[in-house]
Formats: structure tokens, sequence, C-alpha cells
């Protein structure tokens, strides 16, 4: 099943990566950073946000080495390309490398402590597949809107965690997006928040296209022997709209055992042909 979010919307395409195509001896050093011993480079660079890491990688050929050599780094890109491609097309500044990798080491929703399969760009936190459709801390503010319940123009905004949204079709109708809205986070837009909330006209709850524009796809980095683990689906539960046996809901591995314990093994039933949880001591 499709998710419709930023990172189902072709990124190989709109934002390609360099890594690897310009592996070349360096002829020029960094200048006066280069005086300092690789582990503090390393350390300041773990400091800036993806987009400022990104220029700095294209200062010249010994910047591009040092970041590429960053682990850190180097997980990421090799586990979760399409979370750079969509940190770079959104503008999402507002977390830094460390941050990231630090997000993608926890495997737990920020909101439920379900597995959070997903990350929210905005500001870097972990979400499962239910907390950011009905969530509304997961439905980010519109620019005009922002600017009505903060009383502040854009510009003074602009302090505040927000993304350019990437053209392409989002939420669970695939609806087609052509406008790049700005979407401020709305956690940080209610602590500056002067006026009385007001209802807004395209607020569809779990299928508004805001709630999809800062979701990719994210697996959990399992350390130290760092192994990108993605969340497991329940095929007994396929038809489940239950909160605790959700359809979409994902676990660990160790999460699936706890569930199967639970519900019974997964069997096809012998009056229909399709897959459910058998209690244990009962036949399929």
């Amino acid at each position: 099943m499709p998710d419709h979010t930023l990172g189902d919307n072709d990124l190989i395409r709109t934002c390609p990566l360099d890594n690897g195509r310009h592996v070349v001896n360096p002829v020029r050093d960094l200048g006066r950073l280069s005086i300092l011993p690789l582990e503090i480079l390393t350390d300041i660079i773990l400091c800036l946000d993806i987009l400022s890491l990104t220029v700095f990688r294209r200062v010249n050929n010994r910047g591009m080495q040092v970041v590429d050599s960053i682990p850190q780094y180097q997980i990421i890109f090799r586990y979760c390309p399409d979370i750079l491609r969509g940190i770079i097309s959104t503008g999402a500044t507002y977390f830094d490398l460390r941050t990231l990798f630090k997000s993608l080491c926890d495997s737990r929703c920020r909101t439920c402590g379900d597995f959070g399969g997903y990350l929210y760009l905005i500001t870097c936190l972990r979400v499962c597949h239910t907390c950011f459709t009905e969530n509304k801390l997961f439905l980010p503010v519109k620019g005009i809107q922002a600017s009505i319940i903060t009383t502040r123009s854009r510009k003074e905004l602009k302090k505040q965690p927000h993304i350019q949204g990437v053209r392409g079709r989002y939420a669970d109708n695939g609806q087609l997006c052509r406008d790049r809205l700005t979407l401020w986070d709305r956690e940080a837009v209610q602590a500056v928040q002067t006026t009385t909330s007001v209802r807004e006209k395209s607020d569809r709850f779990c299928n508004d296209p805001r709630r999809f524009m800062a979701i990719v796809t994210a697996p959990y980095l399992e350390l130290p022997c760092t192994v990108a683990r993605w969340g497991l689906y329940c095929f007994g539960c396929s038809e489940s709209t239950e909160r605790e046996t959700y359809f979409r809901k994902q676990y660990t591995k160790q999460d699936f055992v706890a569930h199967i314990v639970r519900y019974g093994p997964v069997v096809i039933g012998r009056a229909e042909d399709r897959p459910r949880h058998s209690p244990w001591g009962k036949p399929g």
C-alpha cells in the first residue's frame, strides 16, 4: 500500500545525490579549518543541519571527503538516502546531523510509544502512521494561518521550524498538490500564539495532504552492529481497524513476538481464504 508521503514522490529523480561520484584526491585543503584535529572537525560538522552540511561538501574535494568520512553520515546515506533527499528538498534546517542520527537510532513513536516507522522532518521526530494521520500536532500550519494566530509576519515566523512542501501526490487518496506550500510546525506556532485558534477550512483530519508532506519512511538503526531494521506488519491483522491491531501498525521483532503470543499464530481460515489470528490451542 502506498503511503503517499513525501518519500513516495520520486525523490531520486527530483533530488539526486552526488555521493561517490567525485572520488578524487584533494588538491586543496580547508584553509584555517585544516589546523583542527579531525575529531574536532567531525564534532563541528555533527552540529550542522543537513543543508549546511551539503553546502560544506561543495567547498572543495577535501570538504566532501571529510563529510563523507563521518560514520553517522555514511550510515544515513547507506540506509536512508531518501531522508537526506527529503530534508534537502523541503529545506528542513531546524535539527542537526547528530539529532537526525539519534532519532534514527530510536525505534519508538514520540507520542504513543509504538514502533515509529516514519520521520516528521520539520522537527525530526519519530512517529507512527496512526499518530501522524490523527494527532493534531502533526498537522502543519499554512503560512497565512500561522500569521493570523500569531499576529506575526512571515519574516518573523522564519525563526520557527518550517519546511517548503514539495509538489506531488499526498494523503490516502493520492491528491495532487501543485503548490509548494510553506508549512510551520503546529506546536512551535502554538507556543507563540496570541489569538484564539481558528478552524482551518482545509482541515480534513487524517486525509489532509499537509500531514503527509513532511513525512518520510525511516528504518530503525540498531547499534552497535548498525543494521537497518524496518517495521514488521502483521498479516493476520490485514483487515483490522482497531487501534491495538490496526493493519498499518508496525512492530519490532520483539514486539511482533509479543503480539503473536497475545493474539495467537496467523493461519488461513477454513471458511474464508484470508489470514487471521488463531487463539492458542484452537485449530485454524
